[in-house]
């Protein structure tokens, strides 16, 4: 990471040089801050999005579809070791990968689902969810856990379950 200070017409312009990775971190930290933030209900909470939506408009406008996949990918993987974990720690019922037994969603799951909608919409959640269908039958997991990751996401964006 680098980055240069310029004076150009009468402001301060930074230039800031950072990998696709390190912005990535970056807007995940302030994805987790501004969770944290409307908790609270704190008032900084909008500079902290504002922050946030900056950093991804970056990302889509330098990276474009590269960076969406990418993101992609890491949100399959984080879901795809959700069920994973639950198999190896044998829960049962297995529905509680991402529907608790009150019929609530996982946070952790919704919360994918919020992120994958701001970056790519339906298109990504879609691609994610269809990704995660495929490994569990080739894994021989049940279906059924993606089927409750529709449920999670229900309301989501333009997620339907």
């Amino acid at each position: 990471m680098s980055y240069q200070v310029k004076a150009e017409d009468l402001q301060k312009v930074i230039s800031l040089s950072l990998t696709a990775e390190q912005l990535e971190t970056i807007a995940g930290a302030l994805e987790m801050y501004c969770i944290g933030l409307a908790e609270h209900n704190d008032p900084f909470l909008k500079y902290a999005a504002d922050a946030q939506e900056a950093i991804i408009d970056v990302l889509e406008s330098h990276f474009g579809e590269h960076i969406i996949a990418a993101f992609e990918a890491s949100q399959f993987f984080k879901l795809k070791q959700m069920i994973v974990d639950c198999k190896e720690k044998n829960h049962s019922p297995l529905r509680t990968v991402f529907i608790n037994l009150q019929g609530e969603p996982n946070e952790s799951a919704k919360q994918i689902g919020r992120e994958l909608n701001h970056v790519g919409g339906l298109k990504s959640m879609q691609g994610v969810a269809d990704a995660l269908l495929v490994f569990c039958k080739n894994e021989g997991y049940s279906t059924s856990d993606v089927r409750e990751l529709e449920y999670c996401w229900d309301g989501i964006g333009e997620w339907c379950a």
